[in-house]
């Protein structure tokens, strides 16, 4: 049956898109709650914004190719899919189910501390990788993946979204894309990077916010002196300097540690994220104790096509990145997620000065310092 607008009852806005904007429908067949992606098609075609006209990198054209791959192999529940399509008067419509809960962002940053309680971070984990796995395994990298990039359903399902900057991963990318928070150091460096691993680094900022309340860095750069700390000594050493070794379990770290390893041939693979310790059904009961899975039983998930990441000094790249434009539509919620952390280090800091109690006033206020820069 071929779907028709008028099967569309437009129930209000949701909120505006790079090329148009986002519809709550009723589908009048069904009763459903449907939301529609509505792109005027010129502007999407030019790649130009519709409220600044400013040349962006999102191609909708790829998503729909994505779309339409994904579902003919069955799609997946904790990915978003494609429900119905129509072209009228220059416009596209790509009609996807409601979730009714939202994007994952607001549940984070609307929890106490912006943090979730560790059961539902491991199932929201596990959903999130399951998803983009699927996605990897046939052939599609997301590149921009966020809390803000997955919706959550009423049944508490997370479905990743928004693949305007997707890529194929039978080969490198060098496009600067996403979002500064997520980015990986290999795609701010602006150099050739293999996006499977760019988003196992994105997935673990993910998770770290999740789990402390406030992202690891502001930019993957030796511009930020957390970047700095976690290229040296690792993602850990930041945890430790937070004090928050001992609040977090241990296969928490190594997973984060695994995940954020500034070296992309050194970072772990989808698959392997997929099938870690922290994430597996059982972890919630014994996860204080750190299992250590030995490489070669480690499942690794190929990319449809093998590629090896070029022979680099990540050190010295990182030193050289720069600043990308934004892509996407600017949000204050980036504002807000920064904000966090400047609450967060001054809750942190507060319980840690309580607890030098040996320390003078002057040790006290210098180590307060050092915690709210990173180092």
């Amino acid at each position: 049956m071929v779907a028709k607008l008028d099967d569309y009852v437009i129930q209000r806005r949701l909120a505006p898109a790079l090329f148009g904007d986002v519809l709550l429908c009723q589908h009048k067949p069904t009763g459903d709650l449907v939301a529609v992606k509505r792109v005027l098609q010129s502007a999407a075609n030019a790649q130009l914004t519709l409220a600044t006209n400013k040349k962006v990198r999102e191609n909708v054209a790829l998503e729909r190719a994505l779309y339409h791959q994904l579902n003919r192999v069955g799609g997946h529940s904790n990915v978003l899919k494609l429900r119905d399509e129509i072209e009228f008067d220059g416009y596209l419509y790509l009609v996807s189910d409601f979730c009714t809960r939202g994007e994952l962002y607001e549940l984070v940053s609307s929890a106490e501390d912006g943090k979730l309680e560790l059961p539902v971070i491991q199932k929201y984990m596990r959903q999130i990788a399951s998803g983009v796995q699927f996605l990897h395994l046939n052939g599609f990298a997301h590149r921009d993946l966020s809390l803000e990039n997955v919706l959550v359903t009423d049944d508490d399902q997370c479905q990743v979204c928004d693949f305007g900057l997707a890529t194929s991963t039978a080969k490198f990318s060098k496009e600067t894309v996403g979002k500064l928070f997520y980015m990986a150091p290999e795609v701010l460096a602006g150099i050739q990077y293999n996006a499977t691993k760019a988003d196992v680094w994105s997935l673990g900022v993910m998770l770290f916010i999740m789990l402390i309340g406030a992202p690891p860095v502001e930019t993957a750069s030796s511009a930020d002196a957390r970047f700095r700390l976690i290229m040296n000594k690792g993602v850990r050493k930041l945890i430790d300097r937070w004090g928050l070794t001992n609040d977090l379990p241990a296969t928490a770290i190594d997973l984060l540690s695994n995940m954020l390893e500034v070296d992309p041939e050194q970072r772990i693979s989808m698959g392997e994220v997929v099938s870690h310790p922290f994430l597996l059904r059982s972890s919630s009961i014994a996860s204080s104790q750190l299992i250590v899975v030995p490489k070669a039983e480690q499942t690794r998930v190929a990319s449809p096509v093998k590629i090896s990441q070029p022979t680099v000094s990540y050190s010295s790249v990182v030193s050289s990145s720069r600043r990308p434009e934004s892509d996407g539509i600017e949000r204050s919620g980036y504002r807000l997620l920064f904000h966090k952390i400047h609450r967060f280090f001054s809750r942190h800091n507060n319980k840690r000065v309580m607890a030098l109690n040996h320390d003078s006033g002057s040790s006290k206020r210098a180590h307060a310092k050092r915690l709210a820069h990173g180092a």
